[in-house]
């Protein structure tokens, strides 16, 4: 049986779906683990050109 394009395409967006929300979590905190670097490395060059 094949499925219709609609049919496929309302699948793999379910299919996408289900993925970000189980990745969700882990994908928080790693944003968040890279601002807390992207931050931290800012504040050291500003006090690198300062001292």
């Amino acid at each position: 049986m094949r499925l219709k394009r609609r049919d496929q395409n309302i699948l793999l967006m379910l299919a996408a779906v289900v993925i970000v929300a189980l990745l969700w979590g882990p994908l928080w905190f790693l944003a968040q683990l890279l601002l807390f670097a992207a931050v931290v490395y800012f504040v050291y060059q500003i006090l690198k050109d300062r001292f």
